[in-house]
């Protein structure tokens, strides 16, 4: 088995996480039961976390540069906040929980994240944001 190279760190995972930072800013701000952060407090979330990732090496993607990330950073809380998935329809139940489970014996246990767990008053939702360059296409089920 070979290990990947983590000398460095691609723009786009150290972006994705600077963003999922903002995302539990807000929802763990909803679960306490406050008003939702503004578009100026998510940047600023979005920004501390991309200074504690681009601590290690950032490598960019051709095309991409520090300054295009953060140019679309500026405009990802506000597309956040006017999205419908800004306020979730039902009781927020939990925000990045963690779980750990053994799946095979002897093997490495399955870590999953879960990025926002509610509660509605017919299901369980359990949601995980993802950033991309282009949106995903549409699927027919869930």
């Amino acid at each position: 088995m070979r290990c990947a190279d983590t000398s460095g760190l691609g723009a786009a995972l150290a972006f994705g996480s600077a963003v999922h930072a903002a995302l539990e800013t807000h929802f763990r701000a909803l679960l306490a039961g406050l008003t939702a952060p503004s578009s100026e407090e998510l940047l600023v979330a979005f920004q501390q976390a991309w200074q504690a990732e681009a601590a290690r090496l950032v490598q960019y993607a051709q095309g991409e540069t520090i300054k295009s990330l953060h140019d679309l950073a500026g405009r990802v809380p506000a597309a956040f906040a006017a999205s419908p998935h800004a306020i979730p329809d039902g009781e927020i139940l939990g925000v990045e929980e963690e779980l750990r489970r053994q799946v095979m014996p002897g093997l490495p246990d399955v870590l999953a994240r879960i990025d926002l767990t509610v509660r509605t008053d017919d299901a369980l939702v359990l949601r995980d944001f993802k950033t991309a360059r282009s949106r995903w296409p549409r699927r027919s089920g869930r």
